[in-house]
């Protein structure tokens, strides 16, 4: 791979400004990759920053491919192609077209994402690897900003507040759920790298940055995010009293009966913090939105089990078994009807069979065995990352296939190289 990956040059555009340029629409691209409130466009749909400032690179690097002669693609790359065109076809027989195309649109996008990080020499790769690590510092950074702010009474894009008072910190994203979804990727990610002494090769050290990240979702109060993290901290402690390889440094054993403590600490002075999971006789309002996504989607799932119905048009049909009519259809009337459990989506969006050909491609480059800590860091935070996705969202999120191409480049067992050459002839 290395032989390949030496004669390939970020965008073979010779100007060194647009070289510049480039480089840094890339490295605000994947910083702002969590944002949903911040720089958006709305043309239909929300545009988001990591779209629109990784769209100029990758659209020329794109063109790049008409002078090459090869190329570098994931194993699992044409599987994608394929559930793709499949999901694409169906958008033209939904209920309602926009959504879908712009679903379609999303799903193409990623997959551009991935075939521009993979082809990158092996010095921006490194260049890759370091902005991708430090820019889940940096995010995390901001939210702590937040909430010090906040309690001095300055708002920077708080979305939510504790009693009024106490903000509870979402970066740059919708809600704090989505934000510590975001930083799960990064929590994984230097976890591994500090439980391996295996060093940062950010900016940032990997003890500094798995300390601020862990500081953000707890104070992001995503139970969820609280709760999957504590549990593979659990669980990894277990495994260490069997694998010696895997040491847990003592100052991890102390964060983490301190952040127990607190917990449980925060759970019994402000019962509020239960508020929305029928816990307490409270209310379950929050519990009860995610049980009736998931109902609802595994409703379509049930009725479209073979063929499915393309991503895009989930909430569409969605919409209609609860009474809508496709006149009624929008994008802001089918906002209460998104989300729910990933796996059921997946199913529901594309059949059983394309369906598991999408998952099988997923996790044969999560769970593929590799002697890079790095990439084994990686794939943790991935893994954490999807299963947080299993309660809310969807598989297009654009951090996601940033990491997942960050993955299948240090995967170097996992691409295989295509000569243009020869197809052309």
């Amino acid at each position: 791979m290395s032989g390949v990956d030496q004669n390939i040059d970020l965008y073979r555009i010779p100007s060194k400004i647009v070289y510049f340029l480039a480089v840094v629409l890339v490295t605000l691209g994947i910083t702002l990759s969590s944002s949903d409130v911040f720089l958006i466009l709305s043309l239909g749909g929300n545009i988001k920053p990591g779209q629109f400032l990784l769209f100029i690179p990758i659209a020329l690097f794109a063109l790049s491919v008409f002078v090459r002669d090869e190329i570098l693609l994931p194993n699992t790359f044409l599987i994608f192609v394929f559930v793709f065109l499949y999901d694409f076809v169906f958008a033209f027989f939904s209920p309602y077209i926009l959504k879908s195309v712009v679903y379609s649109g999303w799903f193409f996008f990623d997959l551009m994402l991935v075939f521009f990080f993979v082809n990158l020499s092996d010095v921006n790769k490194a260049k890759l690897h370091r902005i991708i690590s430090d820019s889940y510092v940096l995010i995390a950074a901001f939210g702590l900003a937040q909430f010090i702010l906040g309690i001095l009474g300055i708002d920077i894009l708080v979305a939510q507040w504790w009693l009024g008072v106490v903000p509870r910190i979402n970066g740059l994203s919708y809600e704090p759920s989505y934000f510590s979804t975001f930083l799960l990727l990064g929590w994984g990610y230097y976890f591994w790298l500090n439980i391996t002494n295996t060093p940062s090769v950010g900016f940032f050290g990997q003890k500094w940055s798995l300390f601020v990240i862990t500081l953000a979702i707890v104070l992001s109060s995503s139970r969820m995010s609280i709760g999957i993290m504590l549990s593979f901290s659990l669980l990894t402690m277990f495994l260490s009293f069997f694998n010696k390889k895997i040491t847990i440094p003592k100052y991890y054993w102390i964060g983490f009966f301190l952040i127990i403590v607190f917990v449980i600490y925060l759970v019994v002075s402000y019962p509020v913090l239960l508020a929305g999971l029928g816990i307490a006789e409270g209310s379950a309002h929050s519990a009860d939105d995610r049980i009736f996504q998931q109902n609802g989607m595994i409703i379509v799932f049930l009725d479209n089990m073979w063929s499915g119905v393309g991503y895009g048009a989930l909430s569409a049909y969605f919409a209609m078994n609860m009474g809508l009519s496709p006149a009624e259809l929008s994008f802001e009337s089918l906002k209460n009807f998104e989300g729910g459990n990933v796996l059921v989506q997946i199913y529901a969006a594309w059949g059983l069979l394309f369906g598991s050909l999408f998952l099988l491609s997923l996790f044969y480059h999560l769970l593929t065995a590799s002697a890079n800590q790095y990439a084994r860091a990686v794939s943790i935070g991935l893994v954490l990352c999807f299963t947080a996705l299993l309660l809310n969202q969807n598989v297009f999120r654009v951090y996601f296939w940033i990491a997942l191409s960050l993955l299948m480049c240090l995967q170097g067992n996992c691409l295989k190289k295509i000569r243009l050459r020869r197809v052309r002839r």
